[in-house]
C-alpha cells in the first residue's frame, strides 16, 4: 500500500515561513503526520523582502518545529524567478546556499 495519504491541506497562498510557523505549524502538530511536505521561503524574499539570512532562519526554525514534533519534512531550494531583480535574486541564490549547506 501507499504510506501517504492527505490528512489535510492548511497551506494557503501569500504566506511567508513566518505564517508557517506561526498559523500552519501548529495545525500540522496537531495531526501528527509522518511526513510534511514544506514550500517556504519564496514569499519571504519576494513579498516580504526580507534578506536570505532572515528567510533561512525563518525556514530553519519552521524545519525544527517539525523534527521536534517527529515530522519529516520534505523540502527543497527555490526556483528563480526569471523576472527578479538583481537585489532579490541576490537574497534568492544566497538563501539557496544556506539551504544546501545546512542540509549537508
Amino acid at each position: 500500500g501507499n504510506p501517504f495519504q492527505l490528512l489535510a491541506r492548511p497551506a494557503t497562498g501569500g504566506k511567508t515561513a513566518q505564517n508557517f510557523i506561526d498559523e500552519q505549524l501548529p495545525v500540522i502538530q496537531a495531526l501528527r503526520p509522518a511526513f510534511a511536505l514544506m514550500h517556504v521561503g519564496y514569499n519571504d524574499i519576494y513579498i516580504d523582502l526580507v534578506t536570505g539570512a532572515v528567510a533561512f532562519d525563518r525556514i530553519k526554525r519552521a524545519i525544527s518545529g517539525l523534527l521536534d514534533s517527529s515530522i519529516v519534512p520534505v523540502w527543497s531550494t527555490l526556483i528563480a524567478r526569471s523576472y527578479s531583480s538583481a537585489a532579490l535574486l541576490k537574497e534568492h541564490l544566497d538563501l539557496n546556499d544556506r539551504l544546501r549547506r545546512w542540509a549537508y
